[in-house]
């Protein structure tokens, strides 16, 4: 799992919408984290996490937590929030539900399954600055992750991303942009073809298409 190699040796992670715990098991197997919490809106997936973590013989040190986002975390008992697997806007309602959250000293590990550019934006509208980033294939399919905290971000946070994606170079980066843009060629085309043509998002999406050139 890409998001494994952005949390740091030390890290107080609290894993939001854990489903089966295995982001918590093994950062308490490994090592990397004394004690981790896991968190998930649903009973079936905590019950799970539960079993996941007896088998390990570590369920001393998970402390899991049935609630919706980040609501029942306790402002301090965690400093790296995980939350992957959700789409760009939950992930953005989930974080602005809790503003404490969005404190010095705290890190989010992100990574979205749909609407990553409203989720980035999202993210620099919030003061957060880009540390790490990656893309991964699953099964078929692309995803970005990136790790981010309070900070300045220069170029915007968008160009920030790809930005660090180019220096590292990441070798599915063009293969991503080239996803994106099909993405926005096909809604287009949804767009151009439909009754009641709507020109303003035609056009918008036609800037984002060539925008994603010159990231």
């Amino acid at each position: 799992m890409l998001v494994k190699s952005f949390i740091r040796r030390g890290d107080r992670v609290a894993d939001i919408g854990t489903d089966h715990a295995l982001l918590p098991v093994y950062l308490v197997e490994s090592g990397i984290s004394s004690s981790v919490i896991a968190s998930d809106i649903g009973s079936g997936p905590l019950d799970s996490g539960r079993k996941t973590a007896a088998a390990a013989g570590v369920s001393d040190k998970i402390r899991f937590v049935q609630a919706p986002g980040l609501t029942g975390i306790v402002p301090g008992e965690a400093d790296t929030f995980v939350i992957a697997g959700m789409g760009g806007e939950t992930i953005s309602g989930i974080i602005e539900q809790c503003p404490w959250s969005l404190s010095e000293g705290n890190r989010f590990i992100l990574q979205p399954q749909s609407k990553v550019r409203e989720l980035m934006e999202f993210c620099g509208n919030a003061g957060l600055q880009v540390q790490d980033a990656g893309i991964i294939r699953d099964a078929g399919r692309m995803y970005i992750a990136f790790s981010c905290a309070l900070g300045q971000t220069g170029e915007g946070f968008i160009k920030e991303v790809f930005k660090l994606l180019r220096e590292k170079r990441d070798p599915l980066l063009e293969e991503y942009k080239a996803h994106m843009q099909e993405k926005l060629r096909k809604r287009l085309s949804g767009l151009q073809t439909s009754f009641h043509c709507d020109s303003a998002e035609t056009e918008r999406i036609c800037m984002e298409i060539e925008e994603i050139n010159s990231l």
